[in-house]
């Protein structure tokens, strides 16, 4: 299963697990939502990161071709 960043515009940064990648990244969509590890959040580049925490709320992710990709809740 996919597991997205999810940056809430309170600041915290979770985990969450995406349950059906066909229906797309919401947060609806998400389960198991928990604090993000540290060392993952060491492998987001610095910008993407800063770019995400910025205009919260956002969602960070692998796409298919294993890049990062960020997008917010459409509904």
């Amino acid at each position: 299963m996919t597991k997205v960043i999810v940056f809430e515009k309170n600041g915290k940064v979770r985990l969450a697990t995406l349950i059906d990648e066909k229906k797309g990244v919401y947060r609806k969509n998400f389960t198991d939502i928990v604090p993000c590890p540290e060392e993952l959040m060491r492998c987001v580049p610095r910008e993407i990161a800063d770019f995400c925490k910025a205009i919260a709320p956002q969602y960070l992710y692998r796409n298919a071709e294993d890049r990062w990709e960020s997008t917010t809740d459409p509904f």
